[in-house]
């Protein structure tokens, strides 16, 4: 299983709108409204338009949520 990411809606640039695993659709040219992946720390960021250059396309699939439990030593 993949580790989640961060959702970046578009226009919300360094705000991120949660935490998500996800599923890759293809590699291609996000259009307007797809999520693709970027960046050095990777994270998935919305097309604000379409895109020429190809990216990893991805959508969201269940929530992240991080948990912190106690165990015996």
């Amino acid at each position: 299983m993949q580790e989640p990411i961060n959702f970046i809606p578009a226009g919300h640039s360094g705000l991120f709108g949660g935490r998500y695993f996800y599923r890759k659709l293809g590699f291609r040219a996000p259009k307007k409204g797809e999520w693709y992946l970027s960046g050095a720390i990777v994270e998935a960021y919305q097309a604000p338009n379409d895109l020429t250059t190809e990216y990893t396309i991805v959508e969201k699939t269940a929530k992240a949520v991080q948990k912190t439990i106690w165990v015996r030593e």
